[in-house]
Parts: structure tokens; sequence; C-alpha cells
């Protein structure tokens, strides 16, 4: 499992960690549909919320 250094008291996941771990191991597949996908969401957080990836 992933974990960031900073926080000690609950398990947090780190986006961009993840996402390179997804892409590492050949198990996971990822279409370009996926990464549509993705990019949306993520441009639909950036437009509502003021950010995209989570309050850091």
């Amino acid at each position: 499992h992933f974990q960031a250094n900073t926080v000690r008291n609950r398990n947090v996941l780190s986006t961009v960690r993840l996402g390179m771990e997804v892409l590492r191991h050949s198990g996971y597949t990822i279409t370009r549909e996926d990464l549509l996908v993705a990019a949306t969401l993520l441009a639909q957080n950036l437009f509502t919320h003021g950010y995209a990836l989570g309050k850091l």
C-alpha cells in the first residue's frame, strides 16, 4: 500500500504516486477513454471547486 509521509494517523493515498504505480504494473490497462474521463473529471473539479486533485 502507498501512503504519503505527511499524515501519520490515517492512510493517505498520493494521487500522483498511485497513478505512477498503476502505470508501472502491466496488470492494469488504461485506455484512451479512461484517460479522457479522468481529464474531464479533473477539469470539472478545477472549474467547480478551484482545485483538481483535492485540497492539499
